[in-house]
């Protein structure tokens, strides 16, 4: 058994796709293939159910992921540990960000961090929220800033909190509910939605739920700010992101916030990593230079704090007769 073979395991269950777990591993699928079946062959179980859909872990799959994770990360402080002591310098340092925070000021923040704690490889990569916490947790990631997740574990993890994050209700700017002043919810529901999170309909149903009212279906998620952004302006989607990510089409008119009932809509962003990593001297500077960077770069947004505003029945009319 191979520590690659391994990380190929884990990236299958992550992806749940053996040819996104390729690409994500810079090898080929008949490759990947190879790599777990030799797995399966050295463990004499099958780990994977292989479909049209793709990959799902069997029994004893489960059972091996949970080993595989520890295995992997365990490796990595290994390594990690061993290079301190012979005096080098960190190695390749991987953090992973959600599209909630892809807004033009982070890279400000990498910059700096750059400056003050050269490292000689920073991969940064963009996923869902979930994703790159399930990345976390196999050791492929070192360090995550998201928002915080339901259900994460603390024993494993140290969560840094960094700030609120205002979220807007957005649509495109020939979209029919664009002119009202306050759109209702009810109106809002018969739309479908667009967002940057795998979770985001857990989040709508608790707050549509909050005045008795079903939840939007969100049927496109994409965690790509800019492939969002040509969506909604290109056809009747509603789209759910923080403020400061469209802020600039806001102004210049490309995009629309719509102020609702759902006003104010807030996030919590945090930075995730493993409690290990606690153990690395190198590594706590890098996270707490990270931390301090991405903290610099909060700005007061005047989006933030919308007018509240009344919708008048000649609106409501109006918004029906162009839908």
């Amino acid at each position: 058994m191979q520590i690659q073979q391994l990380h190929h395991f884990l990236a299958a269950v992550t992806y749940g796709n053996l040819g996104r777990a390729a690409t994500y591993c810079n090898i080929t699928q008949p490759a990947i293939t190879r790599s777990i079946q030799r797995l399966e062959e050295t463990l004499g179980v099958q780990l994977l159910e292989r479909s049209g859909r793709g990959v799902t872990p069997t029994d004893a799959g489960i059972v091996m992921h949970e080993y595989a994770r520890q295995m992997a990360r365990d490796t990595k402080l290994i390594r990690q540990r061993l290079a301190e002591m012979s005096g080098q310098s960190l190695g390749e340092v991987r953090v992973g960000i959600s599209a909630n925070f892809a807004h033009d000021r982070l890279a400000l923040a990498f910059a700096d961090v750059i400056r003050q704690c050269p490292v000689p490889k920073l991969t940064i990569s963009q996923d869902f929220c979930g994703v790159l916490v399930e990345r976390l947790s196999a050791g492929e990631l070192d360090v995550v800033i998201a928002l915080i997740p339901d259900n994460l574990d603390e024993q494993d993890f140290t969560i840094r909190y960094l700030f609120d994050i205002p979220g807007s209700v957005v649509v495109g700017p020939e979209h029919p509910l664009c002119g009202l002043s306050m759109a209702p919810l009810a109106e809002l529901a018969k739309y479908k939605w667009i967002a940057l999170e795998l979770e985001t309909t857990g989040y709508l149903s608790r707050h549509f739920g909050s005045f008795d009212l079903r939840a939007p279906d969100v049927p496109i998620r994409t965690d790509s700010p800019v492939l969002m952004k040509d969506l909604l302006r290109a056809s009747s989607l509603v789209g759910l992101a923080p403020i400061r990510l469209f802020r600039n089409e806001i102004a210049q008119g490309e995009l629309v916030r719509l102020t609702s009932e759902l006003d104010p809509l807030t996030a919590r962003g945090c930075l995730i990593h493993r409690k290990e990593l606690e153990h690395s001297p190198q590594m706590g500077v890098f996270v707490e230079t990270l931390l301090a960077a991405v903290l610099a770069t909060v700005v007061p947004d005047p989006l933030a704090c919308p007018k509240r505003m009344q919708t008048t029945q000649k609106e409501l009319a109006s918004a029906a007769s162009v839908r």
